[in-house]
């Protein structure tokens, strides 16, 4: 079930400001706990693994873990994907932690008013269904933007640069470079 459910229940239960608080303390012991089950029962697998390609990508999160952790909350929440392959790396367990509830307080904040307003305000049936939609339809314009920038951004590395994953070096065909014979 998804997380924002209970979003909205704590709100239409307790109210926005007290929903919130119960809201955002009760999804960061709901993030724990699946932190902490997952990686009891699959260790640390991701933090060993020895493909170059995929320590690049969690040399980031070993780095800087509770900013890293903070920031994929803010787009994915409470998923719980995110929950069990953060529990597979080297990340420990203060840093998950901090950087969940970090990453927590925004969404769960706006989350709280807008559902607060939809429960509150006069809406006719159509803009009550509009208004939700039209915020959803924003959000997946944003991040396809944002995906598209991503991919057309140029590639860091130098042309002639040593390829670790392929052992090749010089252009993409991996032929090796051309020697003037004079």
């Amino acid at each position: 079930m998804p997380g924002l459910v209970f979003v909205f229940g704590g709100v239409a239960a307790f109210g926005r400001v007290q929903g919130a608080i119960v809201v955002f303390v009760s999804a960061v012991v709901a993030v724990t706990a699946s932190f902490l089950i997952v990686r009891t029962v699959g260790g640390r697998a991701l933090g060993e693994v020895d493909k170059p390609w995929m320590r690049r990508m969690l040399a980031r999160l070993d780095r800087h873990p509770i900013i890293t952790i903070a920031v994929l909350r803010l787009f994915m929440i409470m998923s719980p994907p995110l929950n069990y392959a953060l529990a597979l790396t080297n990340v420990r367990l203060r840093d998950y932690v901090i950087g969940s509830a970090l990453g927590l307080i925004p969404p769960v904040i706006v989350y709280s008013f807008l559902f607060d307003w939809l429960v509150t305000v006069e809406l006719s049936e159509a803009e009550r269904w509009l208004t939700p939609l039209g915020i959803v339809a924003l959000l997946a314009v944003i991040g396809y933007v944002v995906f598209r920038r991503r991919r057309a951004a140029p590639c860091e590395r130098s042309p002639g640069a040593d390829d670790a994953a392929t052992g090749t070096t010089g252009d993409a065909s991996g032929a090796a470079p051309a020697t003037d014979p004079a």
